[in-house]
């Protein structure tokens, strides 16, 4: 049984052991485009919950379990968001933000710190390293979607 886009209903295609739909994330020209969201955390249970509440939002998404497949993926297609968790194991998550906003291709990509830590200073600390926003673990689906339409770009809002 294949799995099918919850924005265009498309078949979705499996790339690098990513599943995603690949019309969405092309930017097909002429068509309203939907907001694309690249989530990415090391814990499976994490991603798994943010995954489900992205498309029961109706937004396309990937989630990726390693942040070092991030880069790749970014040269290929765009991010209109990226949730990403500040505590990766495989990668140093303060130094992929800084590829990141380097890079011309993804430097004004908004950025939300996805993480358990939960002090104020943890909060400060993150968004004075370049993150647009900071959502603490465990979440409520309600403070996910807020930070979600708070930081997309208003073009890509259906």
């Amino acid at each position: 049984m294949s799995a099918s886009c919850c924005w265009c209903d498309r078949i979705l295609f499996q790339e690098n052991g990513i599943l995603f739909c690949q019309h969405c994330w092309q930017k097909p020209a002429g068509e309203r485009q939907p907001p694309r969201i690249l989530a990415v955390d090391d814990n499976f249970d994490s991603l798994l919950v943010i995954s489900a509440t992205l498309e029961s939002f109706g937004f396309p998404y990937v989630g990726l379990s390693e942040g070092l497949r991030m880069i790749p993926f970014l040269q290929q297609y765009e991010a209109d968001l990226i949730l990403l968790d500040a505590l990766l194991t495989d990668i140093d998550s303060q130094a992929l933000l800084e590829s990141l906003r380097r890079n011309v291709a993804t430097q004004d990509i908004p950025i939300v710190a996805v993480t358990a830590l939960a002090n104020m200073s943890d909060r400060e600390r993150l968004l004075s390293v370049g993150f647009n926003d900071y959502l603490s673990k465990p979440y409520q689906l309600d403070d996910l979607r807020r930070v979600i339409l708070k930081n997309l770009p208003k073009s890509s809002l259906p």
